[in-house]
């Protein structure tokens, strides 16, 4: 029973760094993109 409970724990674990590097790849990414959009849009508005 204390074998599952420890197998459980470490599959929790691997799921919550696996979620937080998940978030961290989305927030980089939306970052970029967000600074692309931003820049194009400067560069449009400047030649428009």
């Amino acid at each position: 029973m204390g074998r599952v409970i420890r197998s459980f724990a470490g599959y929790t674990v691997i799921g919550f760094i696996g979620l937080i590097v998940a978030g961290i790849a989305l927030l980089g990414l939306g970052g970029v993109l967000y600074m692309v959009f931003s820049i194009w849009y400067a560069v449009f508005s400047f030649f428009g």
